[in-house]
């Protein structure tokens, strides 16, 4: 025996004009303007085809509009919280990675309903979330939502990892192209770092050189053999003056020689996102 449907204690408003919804056993009473402006569902919904443009005939608790079986009571909250200008605070969703289930849930919602306001509150608390979400299926939402909100950083993290730590659904997440990408983008890096390691970093001859430096050819020279013997963190001796290996150092330590591997990763990245069109998606069944 089915139960009698109860009315929402958070968005049950008996105002005359607003629509009755029924979602699961509960029925919602809500501003059909509000409703609209959130989402093209909805306003096709509440609107008759014609030039009038008129509003169609109220909905009762008799009579509710059913929303489809597969949308949840705690799901079409959080949409009607957003389309009232109430989004869900930053401490009021899940925590941790138990959040993850309900903000794809609300992507897949901003699409069935064709709300860009839903899509963009998804997206932007899984961004401040990111470190929740396995990097690989962050690539796979951007190209599924077509949004560079979430690919870049996800690319970057994924760049800076093994790929023998990717797992099979990973690489079905970012799709055979981006794996592809990622590990000519490796190598590339890979090469980078062994010239690095061979080549010592140039001494500028000018700006390069501490004010005390007396003979700028022998302190190059004992600074590229001290390189190549992996003895310039120590070295003592040789014509090198001090201070000029103290500004070398910082050079290393300070990760100079490796901007062409950051260009590298950036160029990839911006290659990829080229293929992600940021548009307002259509509906789609769920």
């Amino acid at each position: 025996m089915a139960l009698f449907p109860q009315r929402s204690t958070r968005f049950y408003n008996d105002t005359e004009g607003y629509q009755t919804l029924q979602v699961e056993n509960t029925l919602y009473k809500l501003d059909a303007g509000a409703l609209a402006r959130s989402s093209e569902y909805f306003k096709n919904m509440f609107q008759t085809p014609g030039p009038t443009n008129g509003v169609k005939k109220t909905s009762f608790d008799t009579t509710p509009i059913t929303l489809i079986d597969s949308v949840l009571v705690s799901e079409f909250d959080i949409f009607v919280s957003l389309a009232y200008g109430r989004p869900p605070r930053a401490d009021q969703w899940p925590k941790g990675s138990e959040a993850n289930p309900v903000l794809l849930r609300l992507l897949e919602l901003s699409r069935y309903f064709m709300s860009q306001p839903a899509r963009e509150l998804a997206l932007h608390v899984i961004k401040t979330r990111s470190f929740y979400f396995p990097p690989a299926q962050l690539i796979h939402l951007s190209y599924e939502y077509q949004t560079k909100v979430l690919f870049a950083t996800a690319f970057q993290q994924l760049a800076s990892s093994s790929l023998r730590e990717l797992k099979p659904a990973d690489i079905q997440w970012m799709g055979y192209p981006v794996y592809v990408a990622l590990a000519r983008l490796k190598e590339a890096m890979q090469q980078h770092r062994s010239i690095l390691a061979a080549e010592a970093p140039e001494i500028d001859p000018i700006r390069g050189h501490s004010s005390e430096c007396e003979n700028k050819a022998a302190c190059a020279r004992d600074w590229h053999a001290a390189w190549w013997n992996g003895r310039f963190e120590r070295m003592e001796v040789g014509e090198m003056n001090p201070k000029c290996r103290l500004k070398m150092m910082g050079i290393v330590n300070g990760g100079e020689g490796n901007s062409h591997g950051f260009d590298l990763i950036s160029g990839v990245t911006e290659q990829l996102m080229g293929g992600i069109v940021e548009v307002v998606e259509e509906q789609e069944v769920l």
